[in-house]
């Protein structure tokens, strides 16, 4: 084209002459029909010469020329103006590098690369218009404001961007690159949460133009999210609520309409914490965010003067009830946010989200794609009670193969249909169980859930949300390195708080849902699957000493926590092999234990030990365990539960054998036992010491103390006994007796050596003491070193009584017997209301005869003859011998020296 353009150029004058001398003719294209044949005659002579010419070959020129000229012609009239490129309603210039020169700005692009079916849109921005009323979006959940790759229809759509067909193409999104520098050049996609412009993303964010100091090396980053709480694009002023819209007090720019979408957040500054509680806390009490309590809803379109913007309804999401017809400020408990917002007025926000979230995948399986069907119908239905079948109107959808259930009133739980047919147009349905009542069919209806498989279309049946693979190829141990998910959490510099400014309630990775396993740790044998300062847990490898492994200590968990930040406890668990030689675990012993300082991934669990349980301690007990301290253990449980202490055994409370059971003895030749248990029918009140024989155990010991009744049936030894209850036996012998209680002795109470029998009052002090003073005296003493008093309800002795006093209360007698025949004999007594009389009775009844050899009375005188008496009464004083005569009588004799 441009040869044909220059040709066209150098003949222009040559024609020109041609035709103006020939013709004269006004116009050059006049000669030309289209095609390029001539039309004037004159041309047609073959040989004939103008100026010198040949015509036939000026002829051939001509037609050159003609045809230069018709393509031109062409060119002509689909030729852009210069004044039309790179301007407003014109087109964009390219520059020497065949580059647009000019930015392009278009409502609407859309890219169809030419596929088999023909051009199929594949990527688009602007189908769906920007809307201001719900009535006049097409889609109001569709973006106007969105780019689209792929699931176009694929043959277009309408201008208000409804699809004219279903069927979309397929699309896919690469980015290929490799990232440089800092900031956005540190990506190859970047998602940033901003409501800015020119959003930078986070990595390397530091200043690098202030040099060194100011770099964070080098990363490279395929994707970046970043996060942020997004300001709301408009701050309303509110003057109204009602329950479709609100009214502002200013009304919006053009500018901010502009920013307007249908469907689009807008929320309130109006909270309820009637309707849902501002505070709030965990299980424990710890504060979490406060909750969402605020009107919100959702922009469905606003008015032409921008006062007013309408929504589909407000409410608070986070309550427990959702009324519509709701109207902010206008409900009990409405009051104006301090928290979130804290602006003293009603206010609206338009535009932003109230929270923010880096990833949310959404995994949805639909059984239906698979195959999966299922119905639900619920039709009127006529039971008869006990029968196992009932009639419906209609005929529910079958298919062979189905499980079908029935549910209903009057249909026991779990029933299941085992059989339909229908018979103009009732289906008589066959149950599995019988009905429990008879229902009127205008009263009841039953609803049949059918699932079975049919024809599937899906054939994916496994959902996986993120996957990280690292494959390598390297030739040096510790070349490379991966992290796989990192989370990090730290203030900013300079925050005024730290991580105080989080909720007590905030976490790094939350893991919840129905499922059978929410976290599945697959690792190598012998590799960490958590190491952690404060956690760690190894691989399943253990301990093994055979086939030339030499691990005889292998840590398996551990838990670290740092007492007063210089020292640490670790719980941790572990494998040591006790018996190299011995293969499995019979050879091996697993220990859970404290582990003293340090952290547990670095520690040897062999050191520093402070205390553990041990199954089959040694490799000795297989099937058992073992409760040790720091420097031994002290007890075993064996196999089969019997429980063994290699160590003495200090009780500070009850130790309780119940049931009737057994406190054994065996000793160490392990020739039988003894036994001591508590025998039935006493009421817990006897300890009886019992042989594996079946007779009674002897006790001894040199030291024994009881704070019961101590009762033994046969003979009993011991240096010391203390005891704070009764003591009783047939015999027992004791270097020194010490009891709160009685002491009950079938065979006698002996106290030897020389030894007291120490009494003490029920007041802490002093004590008295019985001591055998010879083989015939018993001597009563005090701790101060005097005599002390006897006192006794029966004193029986078959020797000599010798006191300082001796003391009969209570009409009490102090009865002899003769020494002949041992029968009781005279007895004296005090007789008598008044001032007490000693007299001696015979054991007849009868008063007895007292004989001595000397009588010593006091000298008394009778006040007169008649003073008061008793007949029989006689005293003396210094002159006379008086006799009371009769009651109240008194005579005398005189008495003479000799």
């Amino acid at each position: 084209m441009t040869r044909h353009l220059l040709a066209f150029a150098g003949l222009a004058a040559s024609a020109a002459f041609f035709v103006s001398a020939a013709h004269a003719a006004p116009e050059l294209p006049g000669f030309y029909w289209p095609g390029g044949a001539r039309q004037d005659s004159t041309f047609n002579a073959p040989g004939t010469s103008i100026n010198g010419m040949r015509i036939d070959a000026f002829g051939a020129l001509i037609d050159k020329i003609n045809s230069d000229l018709a393509e031109a012609e062409i060119l002509a009239q689909a030729a852009i103006p210069k004044a039309q490129i790179d301007v407003a309603g014109g087109v964009a210039g390219l520059d020497g590098n065949a580059r647009v020169a000019s930015p392009v700005w278009s409502p609407s692009l859309t890219s169809s690369p030419q596929t088999l079916g023909g051009l199929q849109p594949l990527i688009n921005a602007g189908r769906f218009p920007v809307a201001s009323s719900l009535a006049s979006a097409t889609d109001p959940f569709e973006s106007p404001d969105a780019f689209y790759i792929g699931g176009l229809p694929t043959q277009g759509w309408a201008a208000d961007g409804t699809a004219t067909n279903q069927t979309s193409r397929p699309g896919s999104l690469v980015v290929a690159g490799q990232p440089w520098g800092p900031f956005n050049g540190a990506t190859l996609e970047s998602l940033v949460m901003a409501a800015g412009v020119d959003a930078q993303n986070g990595v390397c964010a530091a200043d690098w133009r202030a040099g060194a100091g100011h770099y964070c090396g080098a990363d490279g980053v395929a994707q970046y999210i970043g996060v942020t709480n997004v300001a709301a694009m408009i701050v309303g002023n509110v003057s109204s609520f009602t329950a479709g819209s609100v009214v502002l007090k200013t009304a919006l720019t053009a500018e901010q309409m502009s920013r307007l979408r249908v469907g689009m957040y807008i929320s309130t500054n109006i909270v309820n914490d009637t309707t849902v509680p501002t505070a709030a806390t965990d299980s424990w009490g710890n504060t979490k965010l406060a909750h969402l309590n605020y009107y919100l809803s959702i922009i469905s379109g606003w008015s032409a003067d921008g006062t007013t913007i309408y929504v589909s309804g407000w409410d608070i999401p986070w309550g427990g009830s959702h009324a519509s017809g709701q109207i902010p400020q206008q409900n009990s408990g409405d009051a104006v946010d301090t928290w979130n917002s804290n602006y003293g007025a009603p206010v609206v926000f338009i535009g932003n989200p109230d929270n923010g979230s880096a990833h949310n995948e959404y995994l949805d399986y639909k059984g239906y794609n698979a195959g999966d069907v299922s119905g639900v119908f619920e039709l009127a239905a006529d039971m008869v009670a006990g029968s196992s079948t009932i009639k419906v109107n209609g005929t529910p959808k079958t298919v062979a193969g189905y499980t079908t259930n029935i549910t209903g009133s009057g249909i026991a739980s779990g029933t299941t249909v085992t059989g339909m047919s229908t018979t103009n147009g009732v289906t008589t349905i066959t149950l599995s169980t019988p009905t429990v009542s008879a229902e009127d069919a205008s009263k009841t209806s039953v609803t049949v859930f059918s699932s079975g498989i049919n024809k599937g279309t899906a054939t994916a049946h496994a959902l996986t949300g993120d996957e990280i693979d690292l494959r390598y190829w390297a030739t040096r141990p510790n070349e490379v390195h991966l992290d796989g998910i990192t989370i990090g959490v730290d203030s900013d510099s300079g925050s005024p708080l730290g991580r105080t400014a989080l909720t007590p309630d905030s976490y790094m990775l939350s893991l919840s849902g129905d499922i059978h396993n929410l976290l599945v740790l697959d690792g190598p044998d012998d590799g960490n699957i958590i190491s952690g300062h404060s956690f760690y847990l190894h691989g399943q490898q253990g301990v093994s000493t055979v086939n030339g492994d030499n691990r005889p200590i292998q840590t398996l968990f551990g838990f670290t926590g740092e007492v007063d930040g210089d020292s640490a406890y670790n719980l941790m668990g572990w494998e040591k092999k006790d018996l190299p030689d011995t293969n499995g675990i019979n050879g091996a012993s697993f220990h859970l234990g404290i582990v003293d300082n340090g952290y547990a991934n670095t520690l040897d669990p062999s050191q520093n030990g402070a205390g553990e349980i041990v199954w089959n301690q040694n490799g000795t007990n297989i099937g058992g365990i073992s409760l040790c301290g720091a420097s031994g253990c002290g007890l075993d449980v064996r196999a089969d539960g019997l429980l063994t202490a290699t160590q003495q055994i200090n009780a500070k409370n009850t130790i309780a054998m119940t049931a009737g059971n057994q406190l054994q003895f065996i000793p160490s030749d392990n020739n039988g036992y003894s036994y001591w248990y508590a025998p039935p029918s006493v009421g817990g009140l006897t300890l009886s010491a019992k042989t594996y024989q079946g007779g009674d155990a002897s006790i001894t010991g040199y030291n024994g103390t009881f704070t019961g009744a101590l009762n033994v049936t046969g003979a009993a030894t011991a240096a010391s006994l203390t005891s704070k209850g009764a003591v009783s036996g047939e015999a027992a012998t004791f270097d020194s007796l010490t009891t709160s209680g009685s002491i009950l002795g079938k065979g006698g109470l002996q106290v030897g050596n020389g030894q007291n029998l120490i009494l003490y009052p029920s007041t802490p002090g002093a004590y008295s003491y019985l001591i055998g003073a010879s083989a015939t005296e018993i001597d009563a003493k005090t701790s101060a070193g005097g005599d002390a008093a006897f006192h006794a309800w029966d004193i029986v002795s078959s020797g000599n009584i010798t006191g300082k006093d001796l003391t009969v209360l209570n009409g009490g007698v102090l009865q002899f017997y003769p020494a002949a025949t041992g029968v009781p004999g005279p007895y004296l007594q005090a007789i008598g209301s008044g001032p007490a009389t000693l007299a001696a009775i015979s054991n007849a009844g009868g008063l007895a005869y007292f004989q001595a050899a000397q009588y010593h009375e006091n000298l008394y005188t009778p006040a007169s003859s008649t003073a008061a008496c008793t007949a029989g009464d006689f005293v003396d004083d210094a002159n006379y011998h008086y006799v009371c005569v009769a009651d109240n009588s008194w005579k005398r004799v005189a008495l003479s020296t000799f």
